[in-house]
């Protein structure tokens, strides 16, 4: 499974490559999406005709897919459908599900980070419009709590919070160091911009840009 699990990933390269074969004909090249509007009872919710998803759960799921590719413009496009036909003002969902709340917020949460595999990604798909941004409080599988700065799309500084005493690896696009009270952190490279390193409980951990 691509999303929510990591079955599916780039490190499973021939299910990833037919995973996203797949959704691209879904949402491009389904030659029932008129039919399938055109019996579409509900005003709330799209068929992909022309692409376009929301409504509910829908275009998150189509979001999050995107991002796991890695595909930062698919992704915030069809955030944009939901925002723009699958929620009330009050942010509660046009079909009155939740799931487009908590889905839409999801969706912002893995432009930023990604930790579905045992990497945490660091802005893994980051929008044009938000090249320049920060974060604070994100939650990663594995026990730890980041926040982050980025200018011109690409990390400026990061605060990595351990709850566990475990190894944390990170990807990120550029070179960095790590520092724990002033002192530099020993880490190792790993392949892919991925970086290594050992963490103590409550422990906290600053990466900044390596210039």
């Amino acid at each position: 499974m691509l999303f929510q699990s990591s079955q599916v990933s780039i490190e499973t390269s021939e299910l990833y490559t037919a995973a996203r074969k797949t959704l691209e004909r879904r949402l491009t090249d389904n030659p029932k999406a008129e039919v399938e509007e055109a019996k579409n009872r509900f005003s709330n919710y799209g068929s992909y005709l022309g692409g376009k998803s929301f409504g509910g759960w829908l275009s998150n799921w189509v979001s999050m897919l995107w991002l796991r590719f890695g595909e930062a413009e698919e992704a915030y496009k069809h955030h944009q459908y939901q925002l723009k036909y699958g929620l009330k003002a009050i942010f509660f969902g046009e079909a009155n599900q939740l799931d487009a709340t908590f889905g839409s917020g999801a969706v912002i949460a893995e432009m930023l980070l990604q930790s579905n595999t045992s990497t945490i990604n660091l802005l893994p798909a980051l929008p044009k419009r938000w090249a320049t941004g920060s974060v604070s409080g994100l939650r990663t599988r594995g026990g730890f709590e980041i926040d982050m700065e980025w200018k011109e799309s690409k990390l400026t500084a990061a605060k990595i919070i351990s709850a566990s005493r475990s190894l944390c690896s990170f990807k990120v696009n550029i070179p960095v160091k790590v520092f724990q009270n002033g002192k530099v952190v020993p880490i190792k490279r790993l392949d892919g911009n991925s970086v290594e390193f050992k963490t103590t409980v409550g422990s906290v951990y600053t990466i900044v840009a390596n210039q």
